[in-house]
């Protein structure tokens, strides 16, 4: 039930309520951490770069520290840089490192595989532990190592980011201009191409799995869903004016709105299966802020000095003097349809009961000097976050629920 976000100034646990941020004053040997583990009996660990171990792990009523050396020795590496980490007590436990390799530990000691012992040259990308097996992606091929024999294969698969098993036990690889499906059991593999294939964008970033089946991330090529038998792609020219998505958002009706950065807005209408295009020639924006949904499902965009709103039937103009001049980068809701308007001439509140504007800036608290992303929760309150951590506004007054690094 806790939430554990590794950043370069330490790692951050959100309990729901309150957050509780751990750094090297805890602990930890670095400030930068760059993966996180959790293993069968609940222990936590952080892989760090920079630090003098590489490996962190906190267990739940003590501190971070140095795992026992009964029970993981430390890493034969000086300051090691962990990129992925993972492992169990019956198969061991493995670290993939920045530049130096593979570390693999079996029970006894640590061992470094490196290009010497005929591994691929280069730092490792992504790792997967299967029931029989540990893959391990680097920039020019990828590895499968036999955990009961300690053999392996190379796979000639480059600048693989990603590894995923499926729910029935299939590995799917992504990566640079293609996909693979592989079937451990059977030894069958097909290869689907992203350039001229059913995956669009030249890299798989990710990929995901739901009851509907399996999804695809990729660069410039929006998200492909895959239901074992079809491909489907959504965000991309096909249905609508652009694959570069800035935001998603969902209307009162089911409709889901997508925008795309200098060619507008695109919904798609679940009911029927449709989609539509808005632009300026439609009467909306070619480059709309991030948008907005009141309490009615109308979804809110904005420009320069000005908001749009669809009604179900055409977009509509509120253009109020305290806009004038602003351009506007995003809009949220609140409690009561309180309008919140990121613009950068601050950030701009409006009760329509009342008819009040209130502007807030770096003079109320210093993180509205320079944010990135706001969020008018459903309590009335709003958070706003920066490069120096978030604010909070109680209704009154702004605050610093946390302090970061």
């Amino acid at each position: 039930g806790l939430l554990w976000v590794a950043t370069d100034a330490g790692i951050g646990r959100y309990d729901g309520g309150s957050w509780t941020t751990y750094d090297m004053a805890d602990g930890l040997d670095s400030n930068s951490i760059t993966s996180l583990f959790q293993d069968e009996l609940g222990g936590l660990w952080a892989g760090s770069r920079g630090g003098e171990r590489g490996l962190n792990l906190f267990r739940e009523g003590s501190r971070w520290g140095a795992p026992p050396p009964n029970f993981l020795p430390p890493l034969p590496v000086e300051y090691p840089n962990v990129t992925v980490m993972g492992g169990n007590e019956d198969v061991g436990y493995f670290a993939g490192l920045e530049d130096e390799g593979l570390l693999y530990f079996e029970g006894e000691s640590w061992l470094l595989l490196t290009e010497a012992d005929g591994l691929p040259a280069g730092g490792v990308l992504d790792a997967l532990l299967t029931w029989d097996s540990l893959w391990v992606s680097y920039e020019e091929a990828v590895v499968q190592f036999d955990l009961e024999t300690g053999d392996w294969e190379t796979w000639p698969l480059e600048y693989v980011h990603t590894i995923f098993e499926t729910a029935g036990g299939e590995i799917w690889f992504g990566g640079a201009w293609r996909a693979m499906w592989y079937d451990p059991y059977t030894g069958d593999y097909e290869e689907y191409d992203t350039d001229t294939g059913p995956i669009p964008g030249w890299l798989v970033t990710d990929i995901a799995e739901d009851e509907r089946g399996l999804y695809f991330a990729s660069y410039g090529g929006g998200v492909t869903q895959y239901d074992g038998s079809r491909w489907d792609t959504w965000l991309t020219d096909a249905e609508l004016g652009g694959n570069w998505i800035e935001a998603i958002v969902q209307d009162g009706t089911g409709g889901v709105w997508f925008t795309h950065p200098g060619t507008g807005l695109s919904r798609y209408q679940t009911q029927n299966d449709s989609w539509d295009l808005y632009g300026e020639i439609n009467g909306a924006l070619n480059w709309p802020s991030y948008p907005g949904v009141d309490g009615k499902g109308q979804v809110w965009i904005g420009d320069e000095s000005e908001l749009l709103y669809f009604d179900g039937q055409g977009w509509q103009t509120f253009a109020p003097p305290e806009l004038v001049d602003a351009s506007i980068y995003g809009i949220d809701f609140g409690p009561g349809d309180v309008i919140w308007i990121a613009t950068d001439l601050g950030l701009k509140r409006h009760d329509p009961a009342s008819g009040d504007w209130m502007t807030f800036t770096g003079a109320d608290h210093p993180i509205l000097d320079e944010y990135w992303t706001f969020l008018a929760a459903s309590d009335g309150t709003v958070w706003v976050g920066g490069e120096e951590g978030l604010a909070h506004y109680d209704g009154s007054a702004w605050t610093d629920p946390v302090a970061l690094g």
